[in-house]
């Protein structure tokens, strides 16, 4: 059986057969995941929920360890998909990885979430990357390929996780960077280059003055925004060609029109938390992740946190006005930085989470 057919099949059952299976028959749909892959029960490289010796008198029972000739090689935490998933899931994970001193470890859920402990020293084990079960997933196809018996190499699962983990630090290097070039201290970096550049054909005076005849301001560029171009005539002159018409584009949540981008993250948000009451700051955060927003304000915030960063910007970053109650009595505050260039990804984010949103394209004149 090809892997593309293997992943496949996983997530046809997963999203489409077995939402409401239970523990036993998803624990028996992931064995048999690793018995496509190769791995076998009868020979005991797939070890089911068998309490493990741990210490002088204790014992655990992890779903499934996969090993090979006895050598445990990683550990498999389940949880049903149709439950969503939190962080006391992956802390079992990371317990069970600790407790066996795997480095590697695997949950499956609504997601298939990988793990890695680069170090004893840290606080947890790092996620590597999170799979979610759609068909042909390219990164799906390539990390079973990764785990099949015939592939499987300690060596190449530490490659892949690392190049992981620089992958991301290099991302993260970048949103950091983006962000400070957006922040008065690039502004500033902008400033200090322009008088290098201009010190080398004026006086400190004539640099001075030009620099002070200027206001630089650096921002993040967005869909929509037009870069000036030189009059036809060549005269070295620009101009702004004409503005596009303002995406105005109104939502349908479950059949049910709720406004614009602000007001539709609104009400999903507020809906998950309905159809999830016991959901706490952490898990929302889980579920819909900062990194959706694509800027420093992130998805929400804590109201207070909110309100006070309000007071400190130039325009209100959050809806202080609108907030939302979570179980504990807390409130959170959504961001209010959308558009066409981030609310595609947090789109998709819901529709992976089962909403059904549908867009009204309306454009407003400049």
């Amino acid at each position: 059986m090809e892997l593309k057919d293997i992943w496949n099949d996983l997530c046809y059952r997963i999203n489409c057969k077995n939402q409401n299976v239970p523990e036993r028959g998803f624990q028996i749909i992931t064995e048999s995941l690793f018995e496509k892959l190769g791995w076998s029960i009868s020979r005991h490289e797939i070890i089911t929920q068998k309490a493990i010796p741990v210490g002088a008198s204790g014992n655990i029972k992890p779903d499934i360890v996969i090993s090979d000739n006895e050598k445990k090689l990683f550990v498999i935490e389940l949880k049903k998909p149709n439950i969503s998933m939190s962080g006391r899931n992956s802390e079992q994970l990371f317990s069970y990885m600790r407790l066996l001193r795997l480095n590697f470890g695997i949950l499956i859920g609504e997601t298939l979430q990988a793990y890695y402990e680069v170090s004893i020293d840290d606080e947890f084990p790092r996620k590597i990357i999170e799979i979610h079960f759609n068909q042909d997933s390219e990164d799906g196809i390539n990390f079973i390929k990764l785990l099949s018996r015939n592939e499987y190499s300690p060596d190449d699962i530490e490659s892949y996780c690392k190049q992981r983990i620089e992958l991301e630090a290099e991302n993260e290097k970048s949103r950091q960077y983006i962000d400070d070039l957006c922040s008065e201290k690039g502004a500033r970096i902008i400033i200090n280059l322009l008088k290098e550049k201009l010190s080398t054909n004026f006086s400190q005076n004539i640099t001075e003055s030009i620099i002070n005849s200027i206001n630089i301001n650096i921002s993040r560029i967005r869909t929509g925004i037009s870069i000036p171009q030189s009059d036809s005539d060549g005269n070295g002159s620009y101009h702004t060609p004409p503005k596009k018409p303002k995406d105005k584009t109104k939502y349908l949540l479950n059949g049910h029109p709720v406004g614009g981008k602000g007001a539709l993250v609104r009400a999903v948000v507020r809906l998950y938390i309905e159809q999830n009451p016991n959901t706490t700051f952490e898990e929302l955060a889980d579920k819909f992740p900062h990194e959706l927003n694509k800027t420093k304000f992130g998805m929400f915030n804590t109201y207070d946190k909110a309100i006070k960063i309000n007071a400190n910007e130039a325009a209100s970053r959050y809806n202080i006005n609108e907030p939302v109650k979570l179980i504990n009595g807390g409130k959170i505050a959504i961001c209010t930085q959308w558009h066409p260039g981030n609310i595609a990804g947090f789109i998709r984010r819901a529709e992976e989470l089962g909403f059904n949103i549908v867009a009204q394209k309306r454009f407003k004149p400049c």
